[in-house]
């Protein structure tokens, strides 16, 4: 059976965990906030998969992801893309993200839904998804930090890890509050950045400051990899092949000693 909680504030009869609520105060940084945001989440939670959706108009966007394991990185984005083509209509979530966005109300409520493998309503959706990705419990978090604007932070576990205990719910139930007001700091603070291109000028500089082996090429790469560009996104600013950035990423990485976009995004704040 789906489980819903309304959240407003951090459950008074419990101390939230000092480690967790100094790496939220850390998270809000503008670099790569919705990554350390899930990073979070996932020592929260224990999850095995996380994603972050941000509901505009129509379908959700993927924002960002995250897995336990680099080796298993795609299997997030490789879920939503079909739940993108096929399911979300059909998530209890969809529609309440609809209502967040048009009550536009700075007070609003966070919403927490799970759903189990056996809550999943449609055949097709969970074994083309969980089935498939051998997850078997999904935690979201839904809220809205901005005016017209709904986020989606789903918290995964697979079969092998099991589903949620009680105590894991209560913490991540416990801290959501919290992330919800430090993502909206973080989107705050972004806006008042000249923009993308002025990010990517300072990420730039810092990795000239802190990592003087990277190439020219290869630091202008990493810079707007910490700040949240795609491979193609990146191969267009730049003028080169995706493959092209997957390579010099690469050689990146190893120079910097890092084998992810948050630690590079670390690097960089």
């Amino acid at each position: 059976m789906l489980q819903s909680w309304t959240l407003t504030h951090p459950a008074p009869s419990r101390q939230l965990d000092l480690d967790t609520v100094a790496a939220l105060l850390d998270a809000a940084r503008p670099a790569a906030p919705a990554l350390a945001l899930l990073a979070v989440l996932q020592r929260t939670a224990g999850a095995d998969f996380l994603s972050l959706m941000q509901y505009d108009d129509g379908a959700p966007t993927l924002v960002d992801s995250l897995s336990r394991t680099p080796e298993s990185a795609h299997v997030t984005v490789d879920c939503f893309a079909l739940y993108r083509r096929h399911f979300y209509g059909l998530d209890a979530m969809t529609p309440l993200a609809g209502r967040l966005r048009s009550e536009a109300r700075p007070d609003a409520p966070l919403i927490a839904l799970r759903q189990g493998i056996h809550d999943v309503p449609h055949p097709a959706w969970r074994e083309a998804i969980y089935e498939r990705a051998q997850l078997c419990d999904r935690l979201t978090l839904l809220y809205a930090p901005a005016p017209r604007t709904a986020f989606a932070i789903n918290l995964y576990r697979s079969s092998a890890s099991g589903g949620y205990g009680r105590e894991e719910l209560d913490r991540v139930l416990d801290v959501a509050p919290l992330v919800r007001s430090v993502h909206r700091n973080a989107l705050g603070a972004a806006a008042q950045q000249v923009g993308t291109p002025a990010r990517v000028a300072l990420a730039e500089q810092a990795l000239a400051e802190r990592a003087p082996r990277l190439s020219l090429r290869e630091r202008q790469v990493c810079a707007r990899i910490a700040v949240g560009l795609t491979a193609d996104g990146i191969g267009a600013d730049l003028g080169v092949a995706p493959s092209t950035v997957v390579t010099l990423r690469k050689r990146a990485y190893a120079k910097l000693g890092v084998n992810n976009r948050l630690a590079l995004a670390r690097l960089v704040c």
